[in-house]
């Protein structure tokens, strides 16, 4: 009798812990958290299809979330799903009235859509919250205005910007860009000359320094330049670029 008791004991147990996955499993997928995370994961690995699906889910078991409102428009941006990541940001602010990042957000979506006075606005809006980095919202203006062709705004956004977060050479980059195309060549090529002081081996500036030493007649620093960009990018279309310029140089053209 014992030993059937017994018996009876262990099958029990055994019969809960196989039921218990599958009941935590239920349990979690009616936490809005759990999709909330997949999502995030999905989006990690730049699935932005996957992360929406999931996304989606959270927010209908919990749509008073403005954070999972947030990345569910980046998602959408991601899949270039414009008009509905506008409607997700603007819940988000629905919810969350001053939540800085999505006013950045909306910023860039906007710029993207060719919507350039509302992306604007939203920017403003951003830099209204003082404790929000301003040099990423500043980043973002000057690159707005260099599709608009106002190198003027452009610069003096791009500016601040680097000043702000000086780190950021790829910033640097951008503002040595914008000097060349508003005709200022010697303050572009400090822009790239700075950049390559703590990234000796970024092919960009290494490809546009060259093209203005070039320019100048430096063909003996263009063709060192040309040289380093082959070196640090090859295969690159940079190198294969980089490659015929030597072809030039050396041809004396």
């Amino acid at each position: 009798m014992f030993e059937r008791f017994l018996i009876c004991c262990i099958l029990v147990l055994i019969c809960s812990q196989c039921a218990s996955p599958k009941k935590k499993q239920n349990l979690e997928e009616r936490d809005w958290r759990f999709f909330y995370r997949t999502a995030l994961e999905w989006q990690r690995k730049g699935r932005c299809d996957k992360a929406i699906e999931e996304f989606k889910k959270a927010v209908k078991l919990e749509p008073k979330q403005g954070e999972v409102w947030n990345y569910l428009g980046l998602a959408q941006f991601s899949c270039k799903l414009y008009p509905e990541a506008v409607e997700s940001y603007h819940k988000a602010l629905e919810i969350t009235p001053f939540y800085t990042d999505v006013h950045n957000n909306l910023g860039i979506l906007y710029g993207e859509m060719g919507k350039s006075q509302d992306a604007l606005m939203e920017f403003n809006e951003a830099l209204r919250d003082k404790k929000y980095p301003a040099g990423n919202v500043y980043y973002n203006v000057g690159m707005l205005y260099l599709r608009m062709e106002d190198y003027g705004s452009a610069l003096e956004a791009l500016e601040s910007a680097c000043l702000l977060k000086p780190e950021m050479f790829a910033w640097r980059h951008h503002l040595g860009l914008v000097f060349e195309k508003s005709g200022d060549d010697k303050a572009a090529l400090e822009a790239f000359e700075k950049v390559l002081e703590t990234q000796p081996d970024y092919a960009p500036s290494l490809f546009q320094a060259a093209l203005l030493y070039m320019k100048a007649n430096n063909k003996s620093r263009a063709k060192d330049y040309f040289t380093r960009v082959i070196g640090s990018s090859p295969g690159s279309d940079l190198a294969q670029e980089a490659k015929q310029h030597l072809r030039e140089i050396g041809a004396g053209k």
